[in-house]
């Protein structure tokens, strides 16, 4: 039993995600400022919820996420990386996307997120938007190299900027039932209102829900791999993708 318990946990630690694709935004000085309006509106309301706040340092525009367990696995991954922007990147993405930041909104998975459109998807032409078209070509090539388990989805792609999460919030640990200290019975914490309901009151946002932060352009030469651990309060990831000699080139 022990034995294949210690299997099942070293499978699950082989496909956890280690790195995940990016489109950079922690440059874009405008976001800084909303960022922190957005935050501050947040602990205004709900100040128990600063644990969800995600800094502006860190903004981002997400293309997938990757489980890349060991060093040569990321070396590998960066030179498909690079084939695909030499290749089929650049034939789908000719030019730098001009991405319109605006409006505040969230999924049921718990994420409060700044959206990121283009014409073609404010005029509900999904399948027109040359951001989507790059994530369902970049995922596809992704899968082919044995990077993606499963052949990636039609649709579904939302681009955003995450604003503050729940899984970044620490709730206490739920005892199992009886046990001493148990959340929410005598001699335990208490239990957190936030514990099932992940989602981000109304009031929470209401005064930035429409506001418009500004365009920027962005395409394939702006493609980043990120590792997500190490990342450092106030600064961004460390990026494995490009390097330096890889931006020269790419440029």
């Amino acid at each position: 039993m022990a034995a294949k318990a210690a299997a099942k946990g070293a499978a699950r630690a082989s496909t956890r995600p280690t790195h995940f694709l990016a489109l950079p935004l922690n440059t874009f000085n405008p976001l800084h400022a909303f960022v922190a309006k957005a935050h501050e509106g947040i602990l205004r309301h709900c100040p128990d919820l600063k644990g969800t706040l995600v800094e502006p340092h860190a903004a981002h525009i997400t293309l997938g996420v990757l489980s890349l367990p060991s060093e040569e696995r990321v070396s590998a991954c960066c030179a498909d990386l690079r084939q695909w922007i030499e290749g089929e990147g650049r034939a789908v993405v000719r030019e730098d996307i001009r991405l319109r930041l605006a409006g505040v909104r969230q999924f049921k998975s718990g994420v409060l997120y700044l959206a990121a459109s283009t014409t073609a998807t404010e005029s509900g032409d999904a399948a027109g938007c040359p951001l989507a078209e790059m994530h369902a070509s970049l995922s596809r090539h992704l899968h082919l190299k044995g990077y993606l388990p499963e052949e990636p989805k039609q649709g579904g792609y939302t681009p955003h900027c995450t604003i503050a999460k729940f899984s970044k919030l620490r709730l206490p640990r739920r005892p199992k039932k009886g046990e001493e200290g148990e959340v929410g019975g005598a001699g335990g914490p208490p239990r957190s209102k936030w514990a099932k309901r992940k989602k981000f009151p109304r009031e929470c946002y209401e005064e930035v829900v429409d506001e418009v932060v500004g365009e920027v352009s962005l395409g394939v030469s702006h493609l980043q791999l990120c590792a997500m651990a190490g990342r450092k309060k106030g600064e961004y990831y460390q990026v494995l993708f490009p390097s330096q000699t890889d931006q020269e080139e790419l440029s």
